[in-house]
């Protein structure tokens, strides 16, 4: 077997698994900035291209993270594929009941994914599963969960054009 043939089965599984299986696959290790992974057909076309990106924001000793991986779609539409969150608590006490929104202006009407039990574990947990977007702002948000204070917010406005 090609190894364009191998890494078109190894996306295609990472996809399908992730659709049906309603969480976010497991992840040997946290997800990169910036990956991509394609594959070419024996007619020469080149499938689809999964990319992943991810960004932080820090308050209070916490910082949070977000994951997209996405696939570029032709025109100026994007598939994103699933979206996890990681929060670091360092130092700081806390439970797990931080807010975690992921929110996309690029969908009518916008759409968000939230949690108010977001784990503060330094583990990626699943936020939320697929959906096609266009042109539209898109970023994210943290309330930290803090223990005897008042619990530190975060987050980032990212534009309207993933990376």
């Amino acid at each position: 077997m090609h190894l364009h043939k191998k890494c078109a089965l190894v996306t295609a599984a990472v996809a399908l698994s992730a659709g049906l299986a309603g969480a976010a696959p497991a992840l040997a290790a946290a997800p990169g900035a910036m990956s991509a992974t394609s594959a070419t057909g024996q007619d020469g076309a080149v499938a689809a291209v999964s990319k992943g990106a991810t960004w932080h924001c820090s308050k209070g000793g916490f910082t949070g993270y977000i994951y997209i991986n996405y696939t570029r779609q032709s025109g100026r539409a994007d598939k994103v594929n699933w979206v996890q969150y990681k929060i670091v608590k360092g130092r700081s006490h806390g439970g797990n009941k931080a807010d975690v929104t992921w929110g996309d202006g690029g969908v009518v009407p916008r759409l968000a994914y939230k949690t108010h039990r977001g784990k503060q574990d330094g583990q990626w947990h699943w936020l939320g599963g697929s959906y096609s977007r266009g042109g539209g702002d898109y970023g994210f948000s943290f309330t930290f969960d803090k223990s005897h204070a008042s619990d530190p917010h975060c987050g980032k406005a990212l534009g309207n054009r993933l990376p």
